[in-house]
């Protein structure tokens, strides 16, 4: 049996839905199937800053939790992005990958520290900063308030099905993306570091991926940046 060719596709030629407050809206239901009918499901977040650098290292996962949990409590979320996949394996055993991948740009409503690295970090990447002051989709961290009326919670409602679409999660290097979500758009990240993983079991019941773990740990890969293994795969 002949074999289709194999098509590579570029990071440029990925197609990325861009979302903001004049458009979530209208796009609500295609980014909720989306999700519906993928196989997994990837985030990543982009933060306006994650605290000391230097500690988040911390030889001790319990002091690093309470490093990275302060940061959340601090700094908000700039960038909430999604990548939704879609696997089928055909009669010749090939198995074809389809991808819809939106971005987010969301606002946080309460006071939010902003640390320069970052803002540098992400302008250089090309990220549109006025947009998020412009049009960004406003969410509120930590626990629920009765403020829904005021403003969609779009962020918290998404978080909220990604976890009943019991999709296995997979995430980069996602320790600190996981702690910055829970504080975000899901409730205040308890103390305990236990408690903590105990939750994010229950939220995420199909289990999560960190690429970066694996490719060092599994792959004993020298190098874990993300674009690395993208062109290395």
């Amino acid at each position: 049996m002949n074999q289709s060719p194999i098509k590579e596709v570029t990071i440029e030629q990925i197609p990325l839905t861009e979302l903001d407050s004049t458009n979530i809206q209208h796009e609500w239901h295609l980014l909720k199937e989306s999700i519906k009918n993928s196989t997994f499901i990837a985030l990543d977040l982009e933060m306006t800053g994650i605290g000391n650098r230097e500690k988040l290292n911390h030889p001790s996962i319990d002091e690093r939790y309470k490093i990275i949990k302060k940061a959340a409590s601090e700094y908000g979320v700039f960038s909430f992005g999604i990548s939704c996949f879609k696997m089928s394996r055909k009669c010749d055993d090939q198995v074809f990958v389809q991808n819809k991948s939106f971005n987010l740009s969301v606002l946080c409503s309460d006071h939010f520290m902003v640390d320069p690295e970052s803002i540098q970090f992400l302008i250089s990447n090309n990220h549109d900063i006025g947009l998020n002051f412009s049009k960004g989709i406003k969410y509120y961290k930590g626990n629920d308030r009765n403020i829904d009326q005021i403003y969609p919670q779009y962020p918290r409602e998404l978080f909220n099905y990604i976890s009943s679409s019991r999709k296995p999660i997979v995430l980069h290097n996602g320790f600190i993306d996981i702690i910055f979500l829970y504080q975000n758009f899901y409730a205040n990240a308890p103390d305990n570091l236990m408690k903590f993983l105990a939750d994010v079991r229950e939220i995420f019941q199909s289990g999560i991926y960190d690429t970066k773990f694996i490719s060092e740990i599994y792959c004993k890969y020298n190098c874990s940046h993300l674009e690395y293994l993208y062109y290395k795969s």
